[in-house]
């Protein structure tokens, strides 16, 4: 997982995991397989992971499949979502997770996050345009 977290601070700790990158990729024989995890588990709770900034730097005409056709497509929902559909304090209803309220709403990657406090099952992290949570009455 390039890069780490920790480096996001660190112009220089950002330059190396980007050369660990560079090695990685170029210890390729034939064809290398790049993969992501849709959804995390981190302490306990899912939240969506996005695929490495570093893939920006591969020219295109060297990446095949669907991550380029997913990465375009993302280029145009992140224009297409501006402001946050939900607000903190705000109530919402999820099919399977039941009622909750919005404790935290931002726009990550094209998309909103919503972290919600379900009367159920606790706090989960969710993608907007994937969970479709209902606005309830306030």
């Amino acid at each position: 997982m390039l890069p780490h977290i920790r480096s996001f601070d660190d112009p220089e700790q950002m330059a190396e995991e980007r050369r660990l990158m560079y090695v990685g990729l170029t210890r390729a024989k034939d064809r290398l397989y790049l993969t992501y995890a849709f959804m995390r588990t981190r302490y306990g709770d899912s939240e969506p992971s996005v695929p490495s900034r570093f893939l920006d730097d591969i020219p295109p005409q060297l990446v095949g499949g669907s991550w380029r056709k997913r990465q375009e497509a993302g280029g145009r929902r992140q224009e297409e979502v501006r402001n946050s559909q939900f607000r903190v304090g705000q109530r919402v209803r999820h099919a399977t997770f039941g009622e909750g309220l919005v404790m935290e709403s931002r726009i990550d990657g094209g998309d909103e996050i919503v972290t919600v406090l379900f009367e159920e099952v606790g706090l989960k992290r969710l993608m907007a345009s994937l969970a479709h949570l209902e606005r309830l009455e306030d």
